[in-house]
């Protein structure tokens, strides 16, 4: 009977291991179809190493799945060193199963014929696929990884980084395209952005967070050192045991929540964390104050 147990238990452990694995494939493959049923035929370059591989596509006539893979070579080798292997891994995974999904449908023949179907449409099955990647605590590599690579050498914002690598790639996309695709391009982007933070976080950009752990000083360390994210001690006595335990209060990005599930599980499976919208964040990594 203990036998059987300890299998179960062993298969459910190894169950939850593999299942973010199993999502970054699933968000992959569905991120491959939005790019080869609208972005390339469509010649929709919405930003980050996608868009520029859209465009490259387009003007050289080398296939998108070996760009994509290319293009984030010097990323990883600068990503290595500096946000750490556990981060690198998943996020190798997932640019390798985009690559391969990309080339896997790319004879799938377009479902419209209509731009502006198209536009909407890649915005929707980018932002699911991305969402899911994202949610599993994975990564597509491109931009973001750039972001947060560059946001640890300067004081820029990983948001702000972003905001710029895709505003020059949709600049690129108009002179490669014309201004009217570039305009649509715009519009998938911003179709996607908004998904992916409805699939993170509903329509909230930042989650207030209290945690209530016995590990409360690693949980901490941890929020610190690896989301770079502040946190508070709070004293607090429990009213039924009447132990006085510090409970930690942190406020992350929506793109950070996974991650710090993570944290806190990793540190503490029996941790207590309540989590809440944050309407308006004003402060340091998030708005400034007016």
């Amino acid at each position: 009977m203990a036998a059987k147990v300890g299998r179960g238990r062993r298969a459910r452990e190894l169950g939850a291991r593999l299942l973010p694995w199993a999502q970054i494939a699933l968000g992959s493959l569905i991120t491959a179809l939005a790019v080869n049923l609208f972005l390339v035929p469509f010649k929709l370059a919405d930003g980050g190493i996608v868009g520029i591989a859209v465009i490259l596509h387009h003007r050289l006539g080398l296939p998108v799945a070996p760009l994509v893979l290319a293009l984030n070579v010097p990323i990883f080798l600068a990503g290595w060193r500096v946000l750490g292997l556990a981060f690198i891994a998943r996020t190798f995974f997932g640019v390798a199963s985009l690559g391969f999904f990309i080339q896997l449908t790319r004879t799938i023949a377009p479902l419209t014929h209509d731009v502006l179907l198209a536009t909407l449409y890649a915005g929707a099955v980018q932002g699911i696929g991305l969402g899911i990647v994202l949610r599993a605590g994975g990564s597509t590599g491109g931009n973001d990884t750039f972001a947060r690579i560059v946001a640890r050498k300067t004081r820029a914002r990983v948001g702000q980084i972003i905001l710029y690598f895709d505003l020059l790639v949709l600049a690129a996309a108009a002179v490669s395209f014309g201004p009217e695709q570039a305009l649509y391009a715009a519009v998938t982007l911003f179709l996607t952005s908004r998904i992916v933070d409805f699939i993170l976080e509903g329509q909230y950009a930042a989650r207030a967070v209290m945690i209530v752990s016995d590990r409360h000083a690693a949980i901490a360390a941890r929020i610190l050192t690896e989301l770079e994210r502040g946190a508070t001690l709070l004293e607090a006595r429990g009213a039924y045991t009447g132990v006085e335990r510090p409970v930690v209060l942190c406020v992350v990005s929506r793109d950070q929540v996974p991650r710090l599930r993570a944290i806190v599980h990793e540190e503490d499976e029996a941790a207590f964390m309540v989590m809440h919208e944050a309407a308006e964040v004003l402060g340091e990594g998030f708005t400034r104050l007016p």
